[in-house]
């Protein structure tokens, strides 16, 4: 926690000393947006998850194994450090690229599992990503339907 507000010192040190179009953009991305969404990072997201997909598929059976222990999963033919390699570097790389895309946007990360084991009663990746996809995609739509935004809205009374 030290580390972290060291570091949480320095982002707001910087945004106190930066341009103010340069602190908007950085702040827009320091709480995740979706807005600058397009096609072309659909495809780098795409490509990516080509990759990294089949990678954490590959990795389950492992990872299951190792719940055994590590004596149990040795014994039973898995690399144990190789595996717990394979697993951190997939879901550290995983983690880069939804930051990537739309920002530290870290209240999927923590509704996202629970939420989904709730309604399959067992932890599952697929089951964790399509909830999480469903609460950003509902996030959006909502911030950009049905919150109004007094800014630029002809209704707002100080517009």
């Amino acid at each position: 926690m030290g580390i972290a507000a060291a570091l949480h010192a320095v982002v707001n040190f910087m945004m106190t000393r930066a341009d103010i179009r340069t602190a908007a953009d950085a702040l827009v991305w320091l709480n995740g947006s979706l807005n600058s969404a397009n096609w072309d990072r659909a495809g780098m997201l795409s490509l990516a998850l080509l990759v990294l997909v089949p990678a954490v598929i590959a990795l389950a059976g492992p990872l299951r194994i190792l719940e055994l222990g590590d004596d149990a999963a040795a014994g039973l033919g898995i690399r144990v450090g190789f595996t717990r390699l394979a697993v951190v570097v997939s879901a550290v790389t995983l983690a880069a690229v939804a930051t990537a895309a739309a920002g530290p946007v870290s209240f999927v990360a923590f509704l996202a599992g629970p939420i989904a084991r709730r309604f399959t009663r067992k932890a599952s990746l697929p089951a964790s990503a399509l909830v999480g996809a469903l609460i950003v995609l509902t996030a959006d739509y909502v911030a950009a339907n049905l919150a109004p935004c007094c800014w630029t809205a002809p209704c707002c009374p100080s517009a």
